[in-house]
């Protein structure tokens, strides 16, 4: 299917990851028929019961109707989902072109920037420090609600590379010049095949 312009990111704990992804499946076709497409599921790595499902949506009034269907509601709590989910609703500003994406780890950081159009040529002068980190930028989203969050997806297989990027002992003053104004820390994941092998 093409790829519209939409994404749905819902992130929460379950009690059990294996309990939680057979429930997952189960509702498959729910998500289908609303016209949702899995892009990524995605485990904390430092909070394997942290859970990220990242969905391609045919639009932004379809994700709303699909989170507040009771039956979503009535799925998670079978699959044993923990707390309140936290729900983005996101328009895609870039996404890459790779054909195939073998990294099987994610970064994702979001922050608040005083000006979008601003920020972003910083950014993309930023690409050879990123590509010497092994990072891959999967795509650049804003926030529905709130365009001048910015979130960045990478993909990356040398966490310890990807750290130090993260960690530089720049990083504060280049933020500074790009002119972010709530950084956020980095969540690192781990993509589905090191996740599903647990229910396997």
């Amino acid at each position: 299917p093409q790829m519209t312009n939409t994404i749905m990111a819902i992130s929460h704990d379950v009690d059990d990851v294996a309990t939680w992804k057979v429930s997952y499946d189960e509702h498959n076709t729910v998500r289908e028929e609303a016209g949702m497409r899995e892009l990524d599921v995605l485990s904390d790595m430092e909070n394997p019961n942290n859970i990220m499902v990242v969905l391609n949506t045919k639009d932004h009034e379809s994700a709303v109707a699909f989170a507040s269907n009771p039956d979503l509601k009535e799925a998670m709590e079978k699959a044993g989902v923990s707390g309140e989910p936290q729900i983005s609703y996101w328009d895609i500003v870039y996404n890459t072109d790779a054909e195939e994406i073998t990294e099987q780890f994610r970064v994702l950081i979001t922050h608040d920037v005083e000006d979008y159009e601003a920020w972003r040529p910083h950014f993309d002068n930023d690409a050879s420090a990123r590509e010497e980190a092994g990072l891959l930028t999967l795509g650049v989203v804003r926030d529905r609600d709130n365009p001048n969050s910015i979130s960045i997806m990478f993909a990356f297989d040398n966490r310890e590379k990807a750290e130090a990027y993260i960690g530089a002992a720049d990083i504060g003053q280049k933020l500074w010049q790009w002119r972010v104004i709530m950084p956020s820390p980095a969540g690192l994941y781990s993509l589905k095949p090191s996740l599903f092998q647990l229910a396997q």
